[in-house]
């Protein structure tokens, strides 16, 4: 479905262009509907501490190589096309960062997500710093490529997701991973940004780290993950200081000011409001039987 939908705006694109030449009248492509997803949206899986460290020690029994890629992944939140098409002279570790040049899929070299610049750029920890050093001096191929096949060539993902990946989660138990959909390699750099926020990292510079365009972007896609930040964000509102300006009106409860009030609203006539004026909607009580209204009620004779 979204292929299709894709192919629709590709259509109507040239159509549309082919209208502004003069090659056509009408752009027929134009009226036609894109089609609706009724599928229930794809909740990816969020690894927990110890599913991650069972699926590393599952990826470097089958392949040390793939057990490096899903190691750095968790990292720095890589995409896989990314991980392939990364070269030895991308990664500057002197300055501890990794620069995204390129993206290796479907047997192509292709251009980056983001093309903005600095937003290609990606902080290395001194975790990954070791990982990818240890993994330059243990590989026996001399390739341009960080990880790389039997000729030196960029890693197929898919080939690679076909023939290491699966056998990788059996044998390091994750057969629940198995059976849920989303589960691949895009899920690594899902955990990467999901564990940032449960962490309490900010969630701008967790927008600059996952190399999204927008933060709006982030936040649509990972916001259901900080209601209980903003819990505790909306505390930070009820400060020290926050008595110097509260009106009598609304006192803290269980204060000094709410005993006061409640004093001085029992105490108070009723004719009046709090703040001491005569209330417009104050209603007289209803004169005595025999009273008329605006005469004094007379006095029976002894």
């Amino acid at each position: 479905m979204t292929t299709i939908n894709y192919n629709l705006g590709v259509l109507r694109m040239i159509l549309n262009e082919a209208r502004k030449q003069g090659w056509i009248v009408v752009n027929r492509a134009a009226d036609v509907a894109k089609l609706r997803d009724d599928r229930p949206e794809m909740e990816r899986p969020i690894l927990s501490v110890e599913e991650k460290r069972r699926l590393l020690v599952g990826c470097y029994e089958v392949s040390p190589m793939l057990g490096c890629m899903v190691d750095l992944m968790l990292k720095t939140g890589m995409r896989i096309g990314e991980v392939c098409g990364l070269k030895w002279n991308d990664i500057d570790f002197f300055r501890k960062c990794i620069l995204i040049r390129r993206t290796f899929s479907h047997g192509k070299i292709g251009a980056v997500k983001n093309r903005k610049r600095g937003q290609n750029v990606i902080p290395m920890s001194e975790g990954c710093v070791a990982l990818l050093q240890n993994h330059r001096a243990l590989t026996q191929l001399r390739s341009e490529y960080v990880f790389c096949n039997q000729v030196g060539k960029p890693i197929d993902y898919k080939n690679l997701f076909k023939r290491e990946w699966k056998r990788a989660l059996l044998r390091a138990g994750l057969t629940r991973l198995l059976e849920t959909r989303g589960m691949g390699f895009h899920t690594l750099r899902h955990t990467m940004i999901s564990t940032l926020i449960q962490r309490g990292a900010n969630p701008k510079e967790i927008q600059e780290l996952a190399r999204h365009s927008d933060i709006r972007l982030t936040m649509d896609t990972y916001g259901h993950l900080f209601p209980n930040r903003l819990k505790t964000t909306i505390q930070l509102v009820d400060g020290e200081d926050d008595d110097k300006i509260l009106t009598p009106f609304y006192p803290r409860e269980g204060s000094e000011k709410t005993k006061a009030f409640v004093e001085q609203l029992t105490t108070r006539n009723k004719g009046q409001n709090i703040s001491g004026r005569v209330d417009s909607n104050h209603r007289p009580p209803a004169p005595k039987a025999g009273a008329l209204p605006g005469c004094a009620t007379p006095r029976l004779s002894q």
